[in-house]
Parts: C-alpha cells; sequence; structure tokens
C-alpha cells in the first residue's frame, strides 16, 4: 500500500522557504490552526462586520477567555469556538468584493524580537510577524504573500470603499430629549471636535470666524433645547459661543470616553459607524472648522493633533468610497505664542474625481470651501488617473485580451492614447483607464460571438472572419493545408471560388479559433471588469520598517476567504492543511474532514 513518505513545499502560499514535514507509515496527523505561524501586533485594528472596530488583541483575548475549549499549540493558544460570534469583512479574491465572513479560530502566541511595520503611500500601516501575508496581485490572481517576500513599490490590496450596515444612531444623553434630530447632533458634535471645547461639569464652547457657521452652530443648540451667549474675541474676528449646561457637560465627557481633548479626539463609533447620513453630517461639521480647499489645485486637506482621529477620518470617508493620503509633519501651533513644534496629521483629498465625490456626499456649510469644492468638480480639466493605479502585471491580461480580439491598435490609438502604454507595459493601468476600455472589449467580444453564431460556407464572410481575428492569409493557408498564397491572392480577391472540402476545413478553423477565442476573451473580460469595479485600493508599499517585538502576537482563522481588514489593509492567513489538500488534489479543507 503506497503511502506519503514526505510533504515539501516551497513558494505554497506562508512557505517561501523550503519546508520539509517527514512522514512515515503510521497514523500521521498535522494540527494547526488557520494562521498558524502568521500574527499581528496586539493595537492592530480590525473592522468588523457588525460595524465596530476592536484591537486583534482584544478579540482574541475575549475569545479565548469565553472560549470552553481552549488548546495549547507548542507556542500558544488558540480556540475553534466562536462565543462572541464575531464576523469580519474580507475581499472575494474572485469577484474582488468585501464580504461578510465568519471567524473560525482566535490564536494566541508566543511574540518574536522583532516585527515588519509596513507603509503605504497613503499612510496606512500594520505591523506583523515577517511571515505575515498581504494580498497582492501576481500571475493573474489575487493571492497572498508574506511580509518578508516584499519590498518598496510593491502594490498590496487596501479597501476602496466600506458599504457597512446602515445602523440607527445608538445614543441616548440625559440631558437631551428622546426626539432630538439625529444629523443635527451629528454636526453639533463635529462642531465641538472641530473648534470647540468641553469644560466638564460646566460648560461647552465654541470658537469660529465664519458667520454661516455661528449662525448654524446656534439654530442647532437651540433645537437641542439650550441657549447660547455669543461674545466676540478679545485678539481676532472668531466669535466665542458659550453653552452653559453642567449636566449636558458631562454627558458629552462620557461620550467621548474622557478622550476629548486635543490628542485624544475621535469620531465617537456610534456616529462612526451609523447611517451615512449622519456620519456625512458630523464631518461636514469637523471641515467646516478645520479643513482647507487649494485654490490653484483640487486639493482639500484637513489637519489635526489626534491620529486617531486622523484615522477615524480616513474610514469615515472610505464609507463614502473617497480614498484619503495621511502624512505626518512637525509644525507650530498657529494660535500659540510659543513656537513648539508638534505633530500634526494630515488627511489630503487629491483629484478632480475625489474632490467631486466629497462635494457630493459631505455637506459643508462654509460658503468659501463649498464653493471651492463645487468649482473643481465642476471644472473641465482631466483628472489625475495617478490617484488609483493597478498593479503593472494587469498590463499582461490587457495584451493577451486584444490579441484575442484581434484588435490591431493603432487605428484606435487617437480614441484610446493611454491603451498603447498599457499593453507596452510603460506604465500602470489605472483604474479609470481600465473603465474607458471595457466597453470597447464588450462590444468586440459581441461581434466574435454573432460571427461565430452566424459563421456559414461562404468564401467571402469566411475570409472576412479570418481577417477580423487578425489571422494572417498565410497562416490560415497552411493550416488547411494550401499554398500559403491562396487564400489572399485567390480567395480573397475572388479571382478563384473555393473548393467546397477547402472551404469547410477553412470554416472549420474559424470555428474552432472563434469558441476558443471567446472562452478566453469571456474569462478575461469577466477578470478586468471586476479589477475596474473592484472593492480593492492598491496602496504602493512606502517601506517597510523592522520594529521592537512584542510578548504576544495575534491572529485569527476566518472562513472562505481567508483575510480580514486589519488598520485598513487586507491581510491573509493560510495553513498547513491546505499544502496537504493541495498535494492531494483537493480545493477543499472541508473535503478532508470526517
Amino acid at each position: 500500500m503506497p503511502y506519503i513518505k514526505k510533504l515539501v513545499m516551497k513558494g505554497f502560499k506562508s512557505f517561501p522557504k523550503e519546508t520539509e514535514i517527514l512522514l512515515d507509515k503510521s497514523m500521521n496527523v498535522i494540527v494547526g490552526p488557520n494562521g498558524s505561524g502568521k500574527s499581528a501586533r496586539w493595537d492592530t485594528e480590525v473592522l468588523l462586520a457588525s460595524g465596530d472596530k476592536k484591537p486583534i488583541g482584544e478579540i482574541v483575548e475575549e475569545s479565548l477567555k469565553k472560549s470552553k475549549a481552549n488548546k495549547k499549540i507548542d507556542d500558544g493558544i488558540f480556540t475553534k469556538e466562536n462565543p462572541l460570534g464575531i464576523k469580519v469583512l474580507s475581499i472575494n479574491p474572485e469577484t474582488m468584493k468585501i464580504e461578510e465572513s465568519e471567524i473560525k479560530a482566535f490564536i494566541k502566541r508566543e511574540g518574536e524580537p522583532n516585527l515588519y511595520t509596513i507603509k503605504t503611500n497613503t499612510g496606512k500601516e500594520v505591523t506583523t510577524t515577517s511571515c505575515h501575508p498581504v494580498m497582492i496581485y501576481r500571475d493573474g490572481k489575487i493571492v497572498s504573500e508574506i511580509v518578508e517576500n516584499l519590498k518598496q513599490g510593491d502594490f498590496i490590496a487596501t479597501p476602496n470603499i466600506l458599504n457597512l450596515e446602515e445602523k440607527a444612531l445608538d445614543i441616548s444623553l440625559p440631558s437631551l430629549s428622546k426626539d432630538f434630530n439625529h444629523e443635527e447632533f451629528a454636526r453639533f458634535l463635529g462642531y465641538i471636535v472641530g473648534d470647540g471645547c468641553i469644560i466638564p461639569s460646566h460648560r461647552i464652547d465654541f470658537v469660529n470666524a465664519d458667520l454661516e457657521i455661528i449662525k448654524d452652530y446656534a439654530n442647532i443648540v437651540n433645537n437641542l433645547g439650550f441657549k447660547v451667549s455669543i461674545k466676540d474675541g478679545k485678539q481676532s474676528i472668531a466669535k466665542n459661543i458659550y453653552l452653559n449646561s453642567s449636566r449636558f457637560s458631562k454627558d458629552l465627557v462620557r461620550l467621548f470616553n474622557n478622550k476629548y481633548k486635543k490628542e485624544g479626539k475621535h469620531i465617537p463609533k456610534q456616529i462612526l459607524f451609523s447611517k451615512k447620513n449622519i456620519l456625512k453630517n458630523f464631518l461636514a461639521a469637523l471641515f467646516d472648522c478645520d479643513a482647507s480647499v487649494r485654490k490653484d489645485n483640487p486639493t482639500f486637506e484637513y489637519v489635526t493633533m489626534s491620529e486617531e482621529l486622523a484615522n477615524n477620518v480616513i474610514l469615515g470617508l472610505l464609507r463614502f468610497g473617497i480614498i484619503s493620503r495621511k502624512n505626518k509633519k512637525l509644525k507650530c501651533a498657529t494660535n500659540t505664542e510659543l513656537k513648539k513644534k508638534r505633530e500634526y496629521f494630515h488627511i489630503t483629498i487629491e483629484g478632480k474625481e475625489k474632490i467631486s465625490q466629497l462635494y457630493e456626499n459631505i455637506p459643508l456649510k462654509c460658503i468659501h470651501k463649498k464653493e471651492l469644492l463645487r468649482k473643481w468638480a465642476n471644472n473641465p480639466i482631466i483628472s489625475n488617473t495617478n490617484n488609483d493605479l493597478i498593479p503593472l502585471e494587469v498590463n499582461k491580461e490587457i495584451k493577451e485580451i486584444f490579441n484575442l480580439l484581434g484588435v490591431k491598435l493603432k487605428p484606435i490609438r487617437k480614441a484610446y492614447p493611454f491603451l498603447m502604454a498599457y499593453v507596452e507595459n510603460r506604465c500602470n493601468a489605472s483604474r479609470r483607464g481600465l473603465s474607458k476600455i471595457i466597453p470597447f472589449i464588450e462590444e468586440k467580444l459581441s461581434i466574435l460571438i454573432s460571427n461565430y453564431n452566424n459563421l456559414c460556407l461562404n468564401q467571402a464572410t469566411l475570409v472576412k472572419s479570418m481577417l477580423t481575428l487578425n489571422i494572417s492569409g498565410q497562416e490560415a493557408s497552411k493550416q488547411i493545408g494550401l499554398n500559403k498564397c491562396i487564400i489572399m491572392r485567390d480567395w480573397n480577391t475572388n479571382r478563384f471560388h473555393a473548393k467546397p472540402e477547402n472551404l469547410q476545413k477553412l470554416y472549420n478553423l474559424i470555428k474552432i479559433t472563434l469558441k476558443e477565442r471567446i472562452i478566453k476573451i469571456t474569462a478575461l473580460f469577466m477578470h478586468l471588469n471586476n479589477l475596474a469595479n473592484s472593492d480593492i485600493f492598491w496602496d504602493k508599499i512606502e517601506k517597510i520598517e523592522k520594529v521592537k517585538g512584542e510578548k504576544y502576537v495575534y491572529d485569527l482563522e476566518v472562513e472562505e476567504n481567508h483575510n480580514f481588514i486589519a488598520n485598513n489593509i487586507f491581510v491573509h492567513n493560510s495553513n498547513i492543511t491546505d499544502a496537504i489538500c493541495f498535494v492531494l488534489g483537493r480545493l477543499s479543507i472541508k473535503s478532508m474532514r470526517a
């Protein structure tokens, strides 16, 4: 009876280096949860399907604590139970859409001396072990690659949009009536986080110079059941607006979990994960206070001292499909005499397309900012496509599909000037550029399908179909056993009529070629269409830094898609049992289970 002597893995998922497992004739059991050997730092924030985010360490520790079936591994502990019923959001590598996925295991392992922090061009960061994979594009597929094998300039998958459940605002404050207006309250909170100050057990102050903002703020406060007093600033044109209510100020301190000053500012989770109509009012008020719009190019910028608030804003904008970039800068505050430099986080939205999305989705009240956004949104300038690029490897599929379609590129160069650059691999395709050629591909595919369905034993029709496929007359003549000049010299010019048996040979050749190409083109078309309309933003790695390790690291096993969103980056988990299934010709571990 044959048996497996050893299992050798190299370049398979999380086994880039050759790994050998010896097996004997006795029963062998390889145990390991999905995610073994791959882990992230405790503070890595995981986006949950319920509309929440929590540190992975907290998720794992709570699950282990409440689980009744924890199991030990050589360097840690895990559970296959999910006592809290937690689900995450993951990317489906086939459809390239974000889906809700079950968590099948929670893993805690001993840490390593060093971890690695990936930093992307848009300011995203995630810190993991060297063998923890993220999602990349390779050989026409979305696959995982461990951090150790990545380098500066590589593209990794991150969310392009977050379609979360539209949850009602779940906030109850004793100082407010039960029927308070949720949209107005969200805008009020945005104003407070932007230009406000909560003085516990006393009052809430707000300082601003724009009359339309002052009017809106005072109106909202009045609708919430309070009164304001407005006084002129002593050294500026800004107005000081006072709301005296010790009870309301205490409620707000609790709402913000006692983190309401400078570096501690954030968007309360109840707002961040509520209905988009509520969130957009908060963001609008926040931007009315502290954001700016450039006059010389389509750029919007928001600045804050709080990194948590900056990350909240990035996530909030993602709910509207708006990609932003985070930069950390040292600068002096403009409203202080002490010119001490401190860290500030700049959130930037660039390009006409993203500015248009901002203008359409976030209802600013500040007139001059709103007008500048409208100006750029309606400006006829061509959008910068370099803000949303696709990995260079996609150019191979673009070139292949145009070859299969039989399209000659020179005649369409003027209509699609960027296409030649893609085919010649001179630059990355952009999402917008790919979207533009999708209808052209679809049209040409429809023509091929029509030709296939209507193909007949007609000399002129067959020659025309041959030319449509960009098959040379010489090549076709040779394949059906004729002199290389026959088809183009004699049949195409009607100099001679083809013999019925030769015509049948050409018919068969074209029919088979059409069928094969239609199958390949259809698959490529669906793949390119998925890329153009995916939920993925391909973010380029700016640098990878070695950092100090942690005592413990954590991981999750995710059903089906085997990835989850951590710090706004898709991170992957896989396991050794996948390798066994692969060797045995099984596509699913489910088929291995008793």
